[in-house]
């Protein structure tokens, strides 16, 4: 199964959307989205490492046909990146558990520190 590269950059995207709402919200929110951030994050460092994204190229040649083709890309340096933001989100889905522990034992205590 191929993985257009322009699926993979709207991945990205959303990698980033659930990392700064894993930041700044607290309590259920904070805890989907450092979930959702670190399984995209290790999806996509699959992805780069086995072969399977691809970047469509078409064209018309000098005859008028259609000519369609893929170009596999395969960037190893990529993945590591995405697996320290997996390893962040891991740490900051820990972090948000144990606020909402702290919180739902005592709340009044401050989260936001």
């Amino acid at each position: 199964m191929n993985i257009p590269l322009e699926m993979f950059i709207l991945g990205a995207f959303v990698i980033g959307l659930f990392s700064i709402a894993a930041f700044r919200t607290a309590g259920g929110v904070g805890i989907v989205s450092a979930l959702g951030a670190f399984a995209l994050s290790f999806l996509c460092a699959k992805i780069i490492i086995n072969g399977t994204l691809v970047q469509n190229i078409g064209g018309i040649d000098e005859a008028g046909n259609i000519v369609q083709g893929v170009t596999v890309i395969q960037v190893p340096a990529l993945s590591y990146v995405f697996l320290f933001v997996a390893v962040v989100m891991v740490i900051q889905f820990i972090n948000q558990v144990i606020s909402e522990i702290r919180f739902q034992v005592s709340p009044d205590i401050e989260v936001f520190e």
